[in-house]
């Protein structure tokens, strides 16, 4: 019986020392310890621990192992799996690798087999028991399903991003992108997502000055998404650039450059040389509802409850002012940085939207933040600009 030497990394347990014999009929007198990726972790009755693939151990001995293993924790327990064919067998999970399923039977013998060949229940089952095993990350296999509609990005097929195009995380913050291309912020504190999340997307339309006043503005029809990068998860520094086309050949970019602390957010639409009507990109910042009383509750305890809850506006020419979040905000286009504390937690949130030299005057893009209401009730910003001027960015800052 062929035997390596190792470290042990399995809890002390109470199994009692046996006598176990290989295929060829050499034996060990040993106890259980562990299981392993096929391979079975003895300790002798002087302390040597030891390990050898359980296959080459007698079919007797295979099961007491497999048994063993089920009962201490240390291998799945046995389930039906299923083909996309619809052949079934039952097994325990033992491992993946490159894409891999090994499965180990009842009676000690193993089974490896592609994962593509396995239903989607079944995939998704794999993606989850190999992530709490360590051996997966949380994007899953790295299938990726295309997207029947021009429109749409291509996604992950399985794993905890299942149905995203991207994820990006850092100790500040994640985002998120949806098939539509629509952007989400999630704030994080240790690890652990807090607050709601913020939401960014964009649009196009056109002015038909012929027709009356209040139906100047057509919206133009996102048509297809071109050239992207396959689905992905990122950290650290990266610079991501989604490019497509609206109606009548417009194309668009938007790049998402992102650091550890800061999140950039811009979008630029290009219009053909023959285009009959200029574009006017909108491109918007939701920051939803924060904070809901609950019915009967006193304004004077909403008051308490959000006292450290500040919203400052910065706008060109005028003081800043920073407004209670109960209190509502006040009507104003231009808006050059906002600086929001208190709906995640002890994150502080710093957007800002720099002005750009047109004809040598500054233009502030965010040209409205609609107020009405109480802060804690939900805001947005908003960027406009032709196809002829420069493109709209927003600078996000994680404190």
């Amino acid at each position: 019986m062929m035997l390596s030497i190792f470290f042990g990394f399995f809890p002390g347990n109470a199994q009692e020392f046996k006598s176990w014999s290989s295929q060829n009929g050499s034996s060990v007198e040993a106890k259980y310890v562990g299981l392993k990726r096929e391979r079975l972790y003895l300790e002798s009755k002087e302390g040597e621990r030891m390990n050898l693939p359980v296959g080459a151990l007698a079919e007797a001995d295979r099961e007491y192992a497999v048994a063993q293993a089920v009962k201490a924790g240390h291998l799945a327990a046995p389930r039906t799996w299923t083909s996309q064919s619809g052949t079934t067998v039952v097994a325990s999970y033992s491992h993946v690798e490159n894409n891999q399923l090994t499965l180990l039977k009842g009676d000690g013998t193993s089974l490896t087999l592609p994962l593509s060949v396995l239903d989607e229940a079944d995939r998704n089952e794999v993606v989850k028991l190999a992530i709490a095993a360590g051996e997966m990350p949380d994007s899953g296999t790295g299938a990726i399903q295309e997207s029947v509609l021009p429109d749409q990005l291509a996604t992950f097929a399985d794993g905890k991003w299942k149905g995203l195009y991207a994820v990006y995380q850092s100790p500040y913050f994640r985002v998120r992108v949806e098939p539509d291309s629509t952007v989400f912020i999630d704030m994080l504190v240790d690890g652990e997502q807090v607050g709601t999340s913020l939401r960014n997307a964009f649009g196009a339309s056109y002015r038909d000055e012929s027709k009356p006043t209040t139906e100047w503005s057509t919206r133009r029809k996102l048509l297809r998404v071109e050239g992207n990068p396959k689905p992905a998860v990122y950290q650290g520094e990266t610079k991501l650039i989604l490019k497509g086309f609206f109606e009548d050949e417009v194309a668009y970019s938007l790049t998402l450059f992102m650091k550890p602390n800061e999140l950039r957010l811009s979008f630029e639409v290009n219009d053909p040389p023959k285009v009959e009507y200029k574009t006017h990109s909108g491109f918007s910042m939701v920051f939803p509802e924060s904070y809901k009383p609950e019915l009967g509750v006193k304004f004077e305890e909403t008051q308490a409850i959000l006292k450290n809850w500040s919203l400052k506006i910065y706008r060109p020419d005028v003081p800043s002012k920073t407004i209670a979040y109960w209190e509502s905000i006040e009507p104003g286009k231009a808006v050059e940085k906002l600086e929001l504390i208190g709906p995640w937690g002890n994150r502080k949130l710093t957007v800002e939207a720099p002005p750009v030299e047109i004809n040598k005057k500054p233009i502030y893009k965010i040209t409205g933040i609609y107020p009405g209401k109480p802060v804690y009730s939900g805001f947005n910003i908003q960027s406009a600009y032709s196809g002829d001027e420069v493109e709209s960015e927003y600078i996000l800052k994680f404190e």
